[in-house]
């Protein structure tokens, strides 16, 4: 994976991504990059957690507002989608970058090798959780029939 940079959409697969995303019409491509194949307790391979930041860039983007660092043809994608309901995908993005930054992921191993960016990276990846958490969050469905409600 080539990488010129700590922000999400600065390397390849990245890149490949948002052009995948500029053809997509609904969020279906959201939802495939934020459930990668592997289960939750095995290893996330890097380029699935490059899927995971991406998608998640996006939901935190339409959810509220975009991040510095996305590129203008998703910027384009997210304005267009304005209306998406994106709230059930929110739970879902926070714990894929909750994982991105876990010890089992391949991504984060790739980073903490490069000392001197590292830091930055993993800043940038934590601001990404924090826009993500300031979201609202769908409600857990009642649990009681409406008419006991009142």
């Amino acid at each position: 994976m080539g990488m010129w940079g700590v922000q999400t959409f600065e390397n390849d697969d990245a890149s490949e991504w948002a052009m995948d995303l500029e053809v997509t019409k609904d969020a279906s491509l959201l939802k495939l990059s934020l459930n990668p194949g592997e289960s939750a307790g095995e290893v996330l391979e890097a380029a699935d957690g490059v899927l995971v930041l991406c998608a998640a860039e996006v939901v935190a983007g339409i959810a509220r507002s975009p991040r510095k660092g996305i590129p203008e043809n998703v910027l384009a994608w997210i304005a267009a989608h304005r209306g998406l309901s994106v709230a059930a995908l929110v739970p879902i993005a926070i714990a894929g970058v909750e994982r991105v930054l876990s010890d089992k992921s391949k991504l984060n191993k790739m980073w903490a090798e490069d000392k001197a960016d590292y830091s930055m990276w993993k800043e940038d990846v934590c601001g990404l959780l924090t826009a993500l958490k300031g979201q609202p969050q769908q409600s857990s469905p009642i649990k009681q029939p409406w008419w006991k409600l009142w």
